[in-house]
């Protein structure tokens, strides 16, 4: 995420902590990010002659927390017994084989192995996280041992915000997704959906950003214009074995949420006769998020509760969420369905930008270096001609910053390519862009122009000018050898490789921070000056004393790996940088030559499946400045996801297909609030406001109109040209594609109030390649009708 986000942390904390509900004390953060507790008030004061119940209930067995009303299910038995409250260090209310205090607030009974955290703790009341111990949370009033990961559950189980619960069993099952090929060979879909958005969302990527207010916007400001149309691409590669499934979304980053849900509207979409229970593509699609920082956000629920959407994604709301994937799902099941025979053959080309006219290294706390790898899939049909292509490289999309939703850096990718590609091939072919090891590089093309968006179609066109000749160098095969692999695997404090005991990982007061921290190195070390070092880190916000509980979204992750040929491609879960990235390529390849394929490359793409912010190599990370400050695990999550990425691609490298079923299961979460904003009918949609009149070309054209709320209206604007008094739909000069508003030619704004009020415009380049003669600009929309249901107009 960009670096405007980094004053944002404390702020985030302040506002989280700055008043409380009434009841207990609120817990704050001091500098140091440790918890300062003030303890209940005189009236609430423990009292001493509390003592331990003689009874206890008789044993119940359990096997989630919820089956132990005002208890703990421990050890697959309810434990209802709570510790009797004490002063300080009289210890005179408590057992045999028991003292007083010992935890942070230093009220409870408790016994050697409790304090020693060697056994569990005893549940207690609870009006908050804070109420609780260390290492337990509070659910349904009562503090209950908290589970760190799924691992944690039993069997169907999954840990969500420190409580073990059921996994639903309606989701998931349905038919693997193999052996979908009616024939012989490689067989692919392609298919590009518009994505279902309202213009007004806040975009992710930088905090603090500014735009409008509306009913679309928390946290930060809102858009209120587009760029170029957002839109969801997909590729499909199947044999008889395998399938894969590309996913590009218009999104700054992954998340394994994403994929639960694309993956259950995928199964219910392709229910048939033949499927009754559906499709089910889990482990086989892969997400492809942009990087765009001005994408639509507000798609990660990362502890909404604390504000820290103001750092860079917004407020998570669930109609977004429910949109963004319907878009998804619908996207993949299209490439399904679209299945022919084909072929597919890749390229790697190295030192591809050696002047740095493309992207640049943008860390100077460390070396200099860039990983300057494109990588080039190219997916034909039977025949040869080209269907659609992906092209990865790193490259951060950071030059717009304004209220307009667009793809950035990647669109300018993807826009002149699908240009070329499709003259060349006289059918439409979508590139998608796959972003590579990016966490250090930031996009050049600004020795061009000033014009932020101008920059884009100058890397778009520089990238094309080193990818046309070896696309088209490209041999495609139907016999290309296929194969997909993905991990589940946990994230904690102890499998990353810190230890308690020492402890690694520390606050200033030396406590371990078990949940992860925030802002450890925020000062740059210069190459010149001596690194940070464990002890003397300067981590500001402690999860552990901040939530008093572990986040599910850092607490697993899921990695894919696939292969086709000899090119290994390996998923990484969030901003690496480059030089992990060329590190886990360097071990793949060696590990594939030592498998007997000598001529394997291996190459990342990242941003995908899941976010785990940035990580790096640990000297790196101890160079300080924004990038390590930025993520949660310190210095070991990046060597952790190196292996756990190389073990994963290891799969691809024998004669078996393993099974790689684990006890972490996909990300869900229950009980959302319906936060669904209702249009507001537009009875006038259709009628305009401001028509355009004659222009030259290389003018700007203008269409205001009355249209839709923007819940109900995604207004699609395109060309039409007179041709022998007929109006047609015109192409894309030196193209076979529409001439709409996918390209960078026109910006679609949103002039209304959300309420009565839906003034629509459309700003429209003409560029001095239109053919002479007549032409308009057409606009097809969405309003809502007063029952609610969309009712279509056209301009």
């Amino acid at each position: 995420m960009g670096r405007a986000t980094l004053w944002l942390w404390v702020l985030s904390a302040a506002l989280a902590f700055g008043c409380d509900d009434g009841g207990s004390p609120a817990a704050t953060p001091d500098p140091d990010g440790a918890m300062v507790d003030g303890g209940p008030p005189a009236d609430m004061a423990p009292q001493a002659d509390q003592a331990v119940p003689d009874m206890a209930p008789p044993p119940t067995p359990c096997a989630f927390p919820d089956e132990c009303p005002g208890g703990d299910c421990i050890a697959g038995q309810c434990e209802f017994q709570v510790p009797a409250r004490c002063l300080g260090n009289d210890a005179s209310a408590c057992g045999a084989n028991e003292i007083c205090g010992g935890f942070d607030n230093e009220y409870y009974c408790a016994t050697e192995c409790e304090l020693a955290e060697t056994c569990p703790t005893r549940p207690r009341p609870c009006s908050g996280n804070p109420d609780c111990p260390i290492r337990m949370s509070c659910h349904g009033g009562r503090c209950i041992n908290s589970c760190t990961t799924d691992a944690d559950c039993p069997a169907g189980g999954y840990c969500l915000q420190g409580e073990c619960r059921r996994f639903p069993a309606e989701l998931g099952g349905g038919e693997p997704a193999v052996g979908l090929p009616a024939g012989e060979g490689i067989h692919v879909g392609v298919a590009v959906r518009p994505m279902d958005y309202p213009l007004g969302v806040s975009a992710a990527g930088f905090g603090g950003r500014e735009g409008p207010l509306n009913p679309y916007a928390f946290a930060l400001g809102g858009s209120d214009s587009v760029h170029d149309r957002q839109d969801v691409r997909a590729v499909v590669i199947a044999d008889a074995d395998d399938t894969l499934v590309l996913l590009r979304i218009p999104l700054c980053w992954s998340t394994d949420y994403m994929l639960t849900l694309i993956t259950e509207k995928v199964r219910q979409r392709t229910v048939s006769d033949g499927q009754p229970d559906g499709l089910d593509i889990s482990g086989r699609l892969i997400t492809l998020a942009t990087h765009s920082h001005s994408h639509p956000g507000r798609f990660w629920n990362m502890v909404p509760e604390t504000g820290f959407g103001a750092f860079g994604y917004g407020l998570f709301s669930p109609e977004m969420i429910d949109r963004y994937t319907t878009s998804f799902a619908e996207t993949v099941v299209a490439a399904l369905q679209g299945l022919q025979p084909g072929r597919v053959g890749w390229a790697v080309v190295d030192d591809f930008d050696p002047e740095r006219r493309i992207h640049s290294d943008r860390r100077g706390e460390s070396p200099e270096l860039v990983d300057d790898r494109l990588t080039l899939l190219r997916v034909d049909d039977r025949e040869g001609r080209p269907l659609a292509a992906v092209v990865g490289l790193a490259i951060h999309g950071t030059h717009m910053s304004r209220t307009w939703l667009t793809g950035d850096v990647a669109a300018g990718i993807e826009q002149v390519m699908t240009d070329r590609l499709s003259a060349q091939a006289e059918r439409p072919v979508p590139v998608l862009f796959a972003n590579g090891n990016a966490a250090d590089v930031s996009p050049r093309g600004d020795d061009v122009s000033d014009v932020d968006h101008a920059k884009l179609q100058v890397v778009g066109h520089r990238v094309w000018a080193v990818a046309r000749d070896a696309f088209a160098a490209i041999e495609t095969a139907a016999d290309m050898p296929l194969e997909v692999a993905t991990r589940r695997v946990p994230v904690s404090y102890e499998l990353l490789g810190y230890d308690a005991s020492v402890p690694d990982f520390r606050s200033r007061q030396g406590e371990p921070q078990i949940y992860g921290a925030f802002q450890c190195v925020p000062d740059s070390r210069e190459q010149d000056e001596p690194p940070y070092e464990d002890g003397a880190l300067r981590c500001r916000i402690n999860l552990a004393t901040f939530l008093g509980a572990p986040v599910v979204q850092l607490h697993k992750t899921v990695l894919s790996a696939f292969r086709v040929g000899q090119l290994i491609v390996s998923t990484l879960p969030g901003e690496p940088t480059s030089g992990l990235g060329l590190a886990l390529s360097a071990l793949v390849e060696a590990d594939a030559r030592a498998a007997g394929w000598a001529d394997a490359r291996a190459v990342q793409f990242g941003y995908s499946q899941d976010h785990h912010l940035y990580f790096m190599l640990p000297d790196d990370w101890f160079r300080g400045g924004y990038e390590p400050s930025q993520g949660v695990w310190g210095w070991q999550l990046g060597p952790f996801l190196v292996e756990q990425a190389r073990q994963t691609a290891a799969l691809l490298l024998t004669a078996e297909r393993e099974d790689t079923t684990s006890p972490i299961l996909p990300t869900w979460w229950p009980d959302l609030l319906d936060d669904t904003v209702t249009p507001t009918p537009s009875p006038d949609a259709g009628r305009i406001l401001a028509d355009v009149g004659d222009a030259p070309r290389g003018a700007i054209q203008t269409l205001q109109w009355t249209g839709g709320h923007p819940g109900a209206d995604q207004p699609r604007a395109w060309l039409e040209q007179q041709v022998d008094g007929a109006w047609v739909p015109g192409t894309r000069p030196g193209t076979p594609l529409p001439f709409d508003d996918t390209g960078f030619e026109s910006l679609t704004s949103y002039l209304g109030d959300y309420e009565g009020d839906h003034t629509w415009r459309v700003r429209w380049e003409l560029p001095f390649a239109l053919p002479l003669g007549a032409w308009r600009i057409v606009v097809e929309g969405h309003t809502a009708g007063a029952d609610g249901a969309r009712q279509p107009y056209r301009v």
